[in-house]
């Protein structure tokens, strides 16, 4: 590094670099070539794809994402999918669910969809690779919180497939479940998703809570719309 003495340049000449820091202008030559190993070659490609991957899915789950408008939310989710391109998961040649990283991923932090919804929901897959949801029987007042003079939830579920190579959406679906705010047992249901879980592709499985009240008015405070990943999968 050498001192600009009676010039102060801020520009690239040729292979030569002008810059200021702090106080000081100096001189630098351009690298003739950057090494870049294997890792840091995988994590870049990781850190990309990640970031076209949870724009896909975002478009496809934004029917129940609070604020679809949220930078911190979409940076949460690449990093999530990034982290989960980085235990090298492509290599699976058998499906696999409950990915780390991404299941139980939160769209909302002003409201947990775990910490609202006490029902351990499953997810599996049929003998045709269709999804299926599958909730035991409870009772919403003691499985569900909710906010003063609730009288009804609606549970949507939503899932989205998205081709991990290619970053392009394969198909979503979703279903909604009216639920009457009481101490009434709700009977266990086996909800079919038409999706299929295609191989080579990340398969989520989405969440979120709706409350209406004795005025008949839905909630729109976001520390109540719980939204979150209840499932993610791998073909």
């Amino acid at each position: 590094m050498a001192r600009q003495s009676n010039i102060k340049l801020v520009q690239t000449v040729d292979n030569l670099i002008f810059y200021q820091r702090y106080s000081g202008f100096y001189i630098r030559t351009k690298p003739e070539q950057v090494n870049q190993t294997t890792a840091t070659k995988t994590a870049g490609h990781n850190f990309g794809q990640a970031n076209r991957l949870e724009k896909c899915m975002r478009n496809m789950l934004c029917p129940i994402i609070p604020n679809i408008k949220d930078r911190n939310m979409m940076r949460r989710f690449a990093n999530a999918i990034y982290q989960w391109l980085n235990t090298n998961p492509l290599q699976t040649t058998i499906p696999v669910n409950q990915l780390p990283f991404i299941t139980g991923y939160q769209y909302n932090l002003q409201s947990s969809f775990a910490e609202r919804w006490r029902v351990p929901v499953t997810v599996s897959l049929t003998e045709e690779k269709m999804l299926q949801i599958n909730i035991p029987a409870f009772k919403p007042k003691e499985a569900i919180t909710t906010p003063a003079g609730t009288t009804q939830v609606t549970c949507t579920f939503i899932a989205a497939a998205c081709n991990v190579n290619t970053a392009t959406a394969t198909g979503n679906c979703s279903t909604p479940i009216i639920i009457p705010y009481s101490n009434e047992i709700i009977a266990d249901q086996n909800i079919p998703l038409n999706l299929f879980a295609a191989a080579g592709c990340l398969t989520v499985v989405a969440a979120a809570l709706q409350y209406q009240t004795n005025n008949g008015n839905t909630v729109t405070n976001l520390c109540w719309m719980p939204a979150g990943i209840i499932d993610a999968m791998y073909n």
